[in-house]
């Protein structure tokens, strides 16, 4: 039987547009409305949200406030407590301006999770993509701005990046949207929200969403936590009336076609054969024309990309 969810190499830029085109039917130039996608070049196999990441897991470099674990409500369950710290780090930098909810976070269940989750949903929107550390992880509905990020990705964190890049294989993740939808099951643990582009210019630009990861009964194991890895354990196929049926995600999908995920590995070569075909990047909202002043990280972007560029074009 078919996998729900595939590995697949790509290891020349024909492949992947033909994988693209004939096997998804999506296209660099049409309107998907299917599909989401995400463009790693941190070459990790981990699909996980930057909270979850040891580096980052502290939060300490986020908050205003040192003596963070010195509250009393700070909760003792990992997943609760990261979650606490999100949101006091989105209050102590001004995201939040009101009052932190109104929940103990220590005893906070799923369904709360998920209540104030909607309710501050472009808050932490903006906090992902002010570079605080959430619980969500970034897709976008469109592929090229999935490339984009693939190709430009986090040389600006890693010293090594531009070795990495040239010896290391960089990932797309794709996954059909409807999994990620609110569906009321006990065994959900990935929530697709959509932002307000109005009000988060990024999310406008990136065409972009966020996945936020919450916790099952305590079961999450924050640590090893892949979001891949998640849906593929949780999910199983069957029979029923001659029909093939998905459980994915705490929901029954019936008669859909499978996989209905897929981590794309993108080869050094692939990504140096995207560079040759720069010219599509240049038309996406999320580049920067005349960067403003404070958006110094995409300008460093665009500049790598631009030498890059000439460097395999001359």
């Amino acid at each position: 039987m078919t996998e729900i969810f595939q590995i697949k190499k790509i290891n020349s830029y024909s492949e992947l547009e033909e994988f693209l085109k004939n096997h998804l039917k999506i296209s660099l130039n049409n309107i998907n409305e299917e599909f989401i996608f995400r463009g790693d070049s941190n070459y990790s196999d981990k699909l996980q949200p930057k909270l979850f990441r040891k580096q980052c897991k502290g939060c300490e470099k986020y908050l205003i406030d040192k003596d963070v674990n010195k509250l009393l409500y700070n909760p003792t369950n990992e997943y609760n407590s990261l979650v606490f710290k999100m949101f006091l780090a989105m209050k102590q930098n001004k995201i939040i301006t009101d009052e932190l909810p109104n929940i103990n976070f220590n005893t906070i269940t799923k369904e709360e999770c998920k209540t104030i989750f909607y309710k501050h949903k472009n808050e932490i929107g903006l906090s992902q993509h002010n570079e605080l550390p959430t619980i969500g992880i970034d897709f976008t509905y469109d592929l090229k701005i999935a490339l984009y990020f693939l190709i430009a990705g986090d040389f600006k964190e890693e010293d090594d990046w531009e070795d990495k890049w040239f010896k290391k294989e960089s990932c797309l993740w794709i996954f059909k949207k409807y999994i990620f939808e609110d569906n009321q099951s006990e065994n959900q643990n990935l929530l697709k929200l959509d932002l307000d582009h109005q009000t988060n210019p990024n999310a406008n630009q990136q065409d972009g969403l966020l996945v936020l990861c919450l916790d099952n009964d305590k079961k999450i194991n924050i640590d090893d936590f892949c979001a891949f890895k998640s849906l593929n354990k949780n999910s199983r196929s069957f029979t029923e009336e001659n029909k093939i049926n998905i459980e994915c995600n705490g929901v029954k999908f019936q008669n859909i076609n499978i996989p209905i995920g897929y981590k794309i590995l993108i080869s050094p070569k692939v990504k140096i054969e995207i560079i040759k075909n720069f010219d599509f990047f240049k038309m996406l909202e999320v580049w920067p024309k005349e960067p403003p002043k404070y958006n110094i990280e995409k300008n460093r972007i665009s500049i790598k990309l631009e030498e890059m560029y000439n460097n395999y074009n001359n």
